[in-house]
């Protein structure tokens, strides 16, 4: 996917085989099955083709919140999405951000056959912190969903079958644009954060289990590159990137100094 919103699929010698139009660039890329390809539009148009090009659906992703004027009646309000769309084996999960921001997770469950909503996410029990837009990819561990907030420092785990939150966990102080993805590796969910460190929860549960300062100028990097309104006060140090992994599990982390960081032994 490209900025001007063209979705592109292209043989291994660069030769086009076809093309499509979304409404709205495409930042995230795309994310297939290996049977269907699927992308996401900044404009929040989702659509779905076969490999081969053919288009199976198109939908536009909203939000519907509460008329903030106390009228009692819904208004919808249009979405952005950053994020590429994660494929389970029933559902296309795209994550989004929306102006006022969500007081539940920001992520919508869509039918990957037809395209249509199976589920918007919940939180009756009030875990969240009011901040949940968010800018990056749902991992997935068993039947939960683990998100990254942007503007806000948790992350969040969702029952993958109705979009309920489970958990919410602090990761410490806030800060503002949360790019990278969470990465499920074995039993632990891996976030690099903005505050420039490396930070390890249970899957299970969310439980913090460790946190590396990796890019900052002391071990407590975490929790002094950002201020309490979420402003960045040091430049140059935060991690913005989604990890990789190596056959041998030795993580990958980038950090915006220019430096990469190889972490093993865990």
């Amino acid at each position: 996917g490209d900025a001007s919103g063209v979705l592109w699929a292209l043989g291994l010698d660069g030769s086009e085989r076809w093309s499509a139009r979304l409404d709205g660039a495409i930042r995230g890329g795309a994310a297939s099955d290996g049977q269907m390809v699927y992308a996401v539009s900044e404009q929040g148009e989702a659509a779905a083709f076969l490999i081969d090009g053919f288009e199976m659906w198109r939908r536009r992703i909203d939000h519907t919140t509460a008329d903030a004027s106390g009228g009692g009646s819904n208004v919808v309000l249009p979405t952005t999405v950053f994020a590429s769309p994660t494929v389970t084996a029933d559902h296309l999960l795209v994550s989004f951000i929306v102006d006022g921001g969500p007081v539940t997770p920001a992520v919508v469950a869509l039918d990957r056959f037809v395209g249509t909503v199976a589920w918007r996410s919940s939180d009756p029990d009030r875990l969240s912190d009011g901040f949940a837009n968010s800018r990056s990819s749902t991992a997935r561990f068993g039947d939960t969903l683990v998100l990254a907030s942007s503007l806000s420092d948790g992350i969040q785990g969702i029952e993958s079958a109705s979009g309920r939150a489970r958990w919410m966990t602090p990761a410490g102080i806030r800060c503002e644009r949360q790019w990278a993805s969470p990465v499920v590796v074995s039993d632990l969910v891996l976030l690099p954060r903005p505050d420039g460190a490396l930070h390890a929860y249970r899957a299970e549960d969310g439980e913090t289990v460790w946190r590396i300062a990796l890019a900052g100028p002391s071990e407590v990097a975490s929790l002094a590159q950002c201020d309490s309104t979420g402003q960045q006060i040091q430049e140059g140090f935060e991690l913005q990137a989604s990890i990789a992994v190596a056959p041998d599990g030795t993580i990958i982390v980038a950090s915006t100094s220019q430096l990469i960081f190889a972490i093993g032994g865990f």
